[in-house]
């Protein structure tokens, strides 16, 4: 998604630019609500991230503003307010989500995953068979975030949905050479993913390897 970030804590807005882009995101980032207005109406974003407390506009009156001007794109404020006076200021004026402060990565990848499926704004969210949605690229898979290994082995063995994937074929292409695991932890990652997603899932081919059908 192409998403504005609007934070005047530097440190903060550091933190989330650098996680926005690394999970596959593409991020402008701007300190306050002036420069804000001028982006939104200039350029196309997917979603709006928005603290309430900066300068010159307010997060709060700038979505009332665009809304009034006819910009639906999705606002997720972030922001210390935390009242139910804020919060309900916060949906009044147009916002779409609420995240409030302090909040880990992991929480804020979960509401974002959430507002793309609201608003279908990914179009590489893949369904799984019984219907979970899985992201590649935030590593979310039904709310749930798993490790960037584990990810990686659910993406690779839909792309081979029906076929039984060895041990070794998922070692030789997901790890690189000097850094191949040992069978007991890719079992491990195996058991961890199928507490997420189902142990009925991933089936043991024996002899062969692991397998998801359709």
């Amino acid at each position: 998604m192409k998403i504005l970030l609007m934070e005047d804590d530097l440190v903060l807005h550091e933190i989330l630019i650098e996680h926005l882009i690394e999970i596959g995101h593409d991020v402008i980032g701007c300190e306050d609500g002036q420069e804000a207005e001028t982006l939104i109406f200039k350029e196309h974003f997917d979603l709006l991230l928005l603290d309430v407390n900066v300068p010159y506009i307010d997060g709060f009156s700038l979505v009332e503003s665009i809304r009034d001007n006819g910009i639906k794109t999705p606002a997720v404020f972030v922001t210390s307010l935390n009242t139910t006076k804020d919060l309900k200021r916060g949906y009044a004026v147009g916002g779409d989500e609420y995240i409030k402060k302090p909040f880990d990565l992991d929480e804020l990848d979960a509401r974002l995953m959430q507002i793309q499926k609201v608003f279908n704004l990914n179009d590489d969210v893949i369904i799984l068979p019984d219907g979970k949605g899985f992201d590649p690229v935030t590593h979310i898979v039904n709310g749930t975030k798993l490790r960037k290994k584990e990810s990686e082995i659910l993406h690779y063995l839909l792309r081979n949905i029906n076929r039984a994937v060895s041990a070794q074929e998922l070692m030789d292409n997901l790890w690189a050479y000097d850094d191949v695991p040992s069978n007991a932890t890719l079992r491990t990652y195996i058991k961890n993913l199928r507490q997420v997603i189902g142990k009925e899932m991933i089936v043991t081919v024996h002899g062969e390897g692991f397998k998801i059908e359709a």
